[in-house]
């Protein structure tokens, strides 16, 4: 599949997302599809795969809805936890910082778990330390940290590192 029918793929889906057959609808599908197949492009490593070929951007888009899948749960069970602790129902246990390590995820991979996280009601990224390799994360219980550490790994492991390694 070669790149431009990728671009026009994906803004055919935006179209029929919308509803909608208008030039300007159109000129923004194209617009934003350009800019995911630039943006996955970029992601891609350098040896792995072949070099950001069209099938590529294919196989990361056909994961990209299991990652979103998952985002939009970790939102929903987010929202439902901070919401027990501001009615009361569950105490506020250990609020604090937590530093999750980037291991083996490019720049953009860790940016993309770190604000994957940032959407979920009671966890908020507040900084990159780039020389030690971690992001370092506020959370609304850190009372174990090696917990969210692993979910961290898992969930790069099993939804993310197929979309943006």
């Amino acid at each position: 599949m070669s790149r431009a029918a990728l671009i026009v793929g994906l803004a055919g889906i935006y179209a029929l997302a919308l509803a909608s057959a208008k030039p300007l609808d159109l000129l923004i599908g194209l617009a934003l599809a350009g800019g995911v197949v630039v943006l996955l492009q970029r992601t891609l490593p350098a040896g792995g795969e072949r070099a950001a070929g069209p099938g590529a951007i294919a196989r990361r888009l056909a994961h990209a809805p299991r990652l979103l899948a998952h985002v939009a749960w970790t939102i929903v069970v987010g929202t439902w936890e901070v919401a027990l602790v501001v009615v009361g129902l569950r105490p506020l246990r250990e609020a604090g910082m937590v530093e999750l390590p980037v291991d083996d995820r490019s720049e953009a991979g860790a940016v993309v778990a770190a604000l994957a996280l940032t959407l979920s009601p009671g966890e908020l990224l507040v900084d990159f330390d780039w020389e030690r390799e971690v992001a370092v994360m506020h959370v609304l219980d850190a009372s174990d940290p090696d917990a969210l550490r692993r979910r961290w790994r898992e969930d790069y492991q099993r939804r993310q590192r197929q979309v943006v390694p």
